[in-house]
């Protein structure tokens, strides 16, 4: 369906929105960090929708890739900052800070958060994974 809301299968993740919108990512199209060297918002003709939360792309050919394998192209914790989740905080992303990392994608809070992560990628990814599952539930909730 070109240019209409599409809903995909429930992705069962707490996934980083614009409040008073309901746009995914603040309307960054999470292809684009996987395929262009800078992420690019998405368009509305382009939209998607699925639990709750609309997702943009850039193209037609970016939501379909999405439609087939959406969990691959999902940021990590929901898009939540991976640094603050390893300290048993959440702390909403600003999605032009990002870091692919071993093809996952994860957004912070600040460049200071993406560099701090960056030094030691795999302990921020270890203390975060044991502390999303708990996090998450507290998400639902609010």
């Amino acid at each position: 369906m070109f240019g209409g809301i599409v809903p995909i299968h429930a992705l069962n993740e707490r996934i980083v929105h614009d409040p008073n919108t309901g746009i995914a990512l603040f309307g960054y199209d999470p292809i684009s960090y996987f395929v262009n060297i800078v992420p690019k918002l998405g368009h509305k003709k382009f939209e998607m929708y699925d639990n709750g939360v609309s997702w943009r792309f850039h193209s037609e050919g970016n939501r379909r890739v999405f439609e087939k394998a959406p969990t691959h192209y999902l940021p990590q914790f929901g898009g939540y900052d991976p640094v603050a989740v390893a300290q048993h905080k959440i702390s909403i992303c600003d999605p032009r800070f990002y870091i692919l990392y071993k093809d996952k994608l994860y957004l912070f809070a600040s460049a200071a958060s993406r560099v701090t992560f960056s030094v030691e990628p795999d302990y921020f990814i270890k203390e975060a994974n044991l502390n999303w599952p708990k996090l998450k539930l507290n998400l639902a909730t609010q």
